[in-house]
């Protein structure tokens, strides 16, 4: 099977059936939108700010959104590390993917030189990294 048609499918399935069903998003396509801008900004430092200026949405629907797509395993939020707790909470984290495929999917990445030799090919790696991490834990 082609991987755009098992992606485009997954990503109708999880946007119809998982979240319109369980979770009440609201404009579904703004967050199919959300949803691309986070994937063209993988393994980035997350600026809830940005996001929220970009969509023409608020802060704390952004984090609504992040929050549904971590508890269904869409996301992992990395956050930083300090010795000073205090330091450590007011950082932001970073966001990966957990499955690299589905990045490139909503990112429009169908060419495997883009992927490799892209502008995003680093950004990817490292997801890639974090997602076999979080496997084995």
């Amino acid at each position: 099977m082609d991987d755009r048609i098992w992606y485009s499918s997954y990503l109708q399935t999880y946007l119809e059936r998982d979240i319109r069903s369980i979770y009440n998003i609201g404009n579904m396509r703004d967050f199919h939108r959300f949803l691309q801008l986070l994937s063209s900004r993988c393994s980035q430092i997350l600026n809830l700010s940005q996001f929220a200026n970009d969509l023409g949405i608020s802060v704390p629907t952004v984090k609504n959104w992040l929050s549904i797509l971590e508890a269904s395993r869409i996301i992992f939020l990395l956050h930083p590390y300090y010795n000073n707790f205090g330091k450590r909470v007011t950082k932001s984290p970073k966001v990966y993917f957990l499955d690299t495929g589905f990045v490139c999917h909503l990112a429009g990445l169908s060419n495997v030189d883009h992927l490799l030799n892209g502008s995003m090919a680093a950004a990817l790696f490292e997801s890639y990294c974090i997602q076999e991490t979080v496997k084995l834990f």
